[in-house]
């Protein structure tokens, strides 16, 4: 089982080392106690930690506060401890479902299920119930005309009416709420793909932090283990305590690093959480994206293409609409029941009527030529918005293919000189336990190396981050 030393266990590992005149017995026995419960990776760190103190007496105080913070490193950076790892995958489906935005897509389009079964019934017959009663007193001769009001008017009508020949304009409604289903669906599916770009994009930074710190982590693993053959050098008068001085602040300097590096990578990991809508703080372990790039489509299959095309459908739909209003109307009408002036003989006045009707526009001030003129210009806004995407949408695959094609390239050179820099330690590290080297020349091939990782380690995230953007422009 995969666990690091308790922050208890490194107390007491840095309590005991307080104490010089027993440090060599209790540092063995705690050693043994957390013997079972380390990785072997954390086992050998700590041998390499108390060998270091074990080894010189007269370096103790020199080393004490070195060996102290490693310890404190070893429980504050447990990359080795069992932990909760999460893939890219997870994160993705994780942030499409706490989507409010995606949740009120699918609102929308079940309101506009609603809208669709409602076209067909606004062309059918409508029946209503009118009831009226109405008195015209009149007073010393004053009043209006008995002739015309007959002193009231009472009436209980059942009516039903329905305009003819509507076929067309359920068709255009139709077609109208097809448009909006589309653009819905249309909207939405970009949503979800913005989710997975923005959400890929903020998991490779994440990963970058990893990566870089278990790099760290690696660079500060070997730095301690010539510090400690530099140790014994040392004490046998090979090396002078200055040499050994130097190293221990190169040690140093990279511990600062992977505290910062730990640091930025819980930033980075809280900042992906939040974007998922992901409340757990818990330490995760991220896995290494799988980012293959997708295959390329012609721009007129693009779903971002796509919405300019329904956009230009609708505003003729729009246009047809309009025609249809200035078109001849024709119904019918009709109704039965009570209308009557006397309501003492309101039994007597039971009845009913039918009859047509015909409306026929003439004019209205030229309002359709001016909607006419809106449509032509948003037709054209349209057409300006598809032309400026379609050269900017080749542009950007242009230099994304590019820059990926370079950072291929930059990335097999990166390999090769680590290789050369990594034969270069190991022969360094031949040297120096042989006492046949200069300690600069080790830590300059150090430093070499740590600065290739840290450009190889970027320009893997950054390959990463071309291929995210160029598989969104593959939509």
């Amino acid at each position: 089982m995969h666990v690091a030393l308790t922050e208890v266990d490194c107390y007491h590992i840095t309590r005991v080392m307080q104490n010089e005149t027993s440090y060599t017995k209790k540092i063995k026995n705690i050693f043994e106690k957390c013997e079972n419960r380390i990785t072997d990776d954390d086992r050998s760190f700590v041998r390499l930690v108390c060998g270091v103190l074990l080894e010189s007496p007269l370096s103790y105080l020199i080393n004490l506060f070195t060996v102290s913070v490693l310890l404190l490193m070893l429980f504050i950076l447990p990359l080795n401890a069992a932990g909760q790892t999460q893939s890219l995958e997870h994160y993705l489906q994780v942030a499409q479902r706490n989507s409010p935005t995606l949740r009120d897509y699918q609102y929308r389009l079940a309101s506009l299920g609603v809208d669709s079964q409602e076209i067909g019934i606004v062309y059918l017959p409508h029946l209503n119930f009118d009831a009226q009663a109405s008195v015209a007193p009149v007073f010393g001769g004053i009043g209006y005309d008995s002739t015309v009001t007959n002193f009231g008017s009472y009436s209980a009508l059942i009516s039903v009416s329905q305009t003819l020949f509507q076929g067309r304009s359920a068709e255009l409604q139709q077609a109208k709420r097809s448009l909006d289903v589309r653009s819905t669906i249309n909207a939405g599916t970009l949503e979800r793909y913005d989710i997975e770009r923005a959400v890929t994009e903020q998991y490779t930074t994440a990963y970058s932090d990893l990566l870089t710190l278990q790099s760290s982590r690696a660079l500060l693993k070997l730095i301690s283990e010539q510090a400690q053959i530099l140790q014994t050098m040392v004490s046998r008068g090979v090396y002078p305590q200055a040499d050994y001085l130097n190293i221990s602040i190169t040690m140093r300097q990279q511990e600062i690093v992977s505290h910062q590096r730990a640091a930025q990578y819980t930033l980075d990991l809280y900042k992906l959480n939040s974007l998922c809508g992901i409340t757990d703080t818990t330490h995760i372990l991220l896995e290494a994206p799988l980012l293959e790039r997708s295959t390329a489509i012609p721009l007129s299959q693009s779903i971002f293409r796509r919405q300019f095309a329904i956009d230009s459908q609708m505003i003729d739909v729009n246009r047809s609409l309009l025609d249809r209003e200035y078109a001849p109307k024709f119904g019918w009408f009709a109704d039965a029941g009570i209308l009557t002036s006397m309501p003492k003989t309101a039994y007597r006045n039971v009845g009913f009527s039918v009859g047509l009707n015909l409306s026929i526009p003439i004019y209205d001030g030229g309002r359709r030529s001016y909607e006419y003129q809106k449509f032509d210009i948003a037709q054209q806004t349209i057409g300006e918005y598809a032309n400026f995407f379609q050269s900017e949408y080749y542009s950007k695959r242009v230099m994304l293919t590019e820059a990926l094609t370079a950072s291929d390239s930059a990335i097999a050179e990166y390999h090769l000189q680590m290789e050369q820099v990594r034969a270069l330690i190991d022969f360094y590290k031949q040297q120096l336990a042989a006492g046949n080297l200069k300690v600069n020349d080790f830590l300059l091939a150090f430093a070499t190396m740590n600065a290739t990782q840290a450009e190889l380690d970027q320009a893997e995230i950054a390959r990463l981050q071309i291929i995210n953007q160029l598989n969104y422009l593959n939509h």
